[in-house]
C-alpha cells in the first residue's frame, strides 16, 4: 500500500504542469563548453531536477499535525473513523493493483 500526502501530490502536480509549459516553450537546452563540449537535458531530467527542488522545500514532519495529535492522545480524546480508515484502505488497494 502507498501512503500520499495529499498537498504534496497538489505540489508536485502543480509543479508537472508548470514544467511542461515550460517545456512546451524550450525544447532543449544546450551548453556548449569551450573545448566544444556540451550538455543536453531531456525534459525529463528538467522536469525530475524541478519536482526534486519543489520536494525540498516541503516539510517532512508536519509539527502542527503531530503537536495535535499528540495531545489528543494525551487527552484521551483522539478518536478515529474506522470507516474513513477502511475506505482509503481500500482506495489505495485499488490504485496500487491498477497502477
Amino acid at each position: 500500500m502507498k501512503i500520499h500526502n495529499e498537498e504534496s501530490i497538489r505540489t508536485v502536480e502543480q509543479l508537472r504542469k508548470s514544467t511542461a509549459e515550460q517545456t512546451a516553450k524550450t525544447r532543449k537546452i544546450s551548453t556548449p563548453s569551450t573545448d566544444g563540449d556540451h550538455v543536453e537535458l531531456s525534459d525529463k531530467a528538467r522536469e525530475f531536477s524541478r519536482i526534486k527542488d519543489v520536494l525540498e522545500t516541503v516539510p517532512d514532519v508536519r509539527s502542527d499535525k503531530v503537536k495535535a495529535l499528540s495531545e489528543a492522545v494525551e487527552r484521551g480524546t483522539y478518536t478515529v473513523d474506522t470507516r474513513d480508515v477502511a475506505g482509503k484502505i481500500i482506495r489505495e488497494s485499488i490504485i496500487d493493483i491498477l497502477a
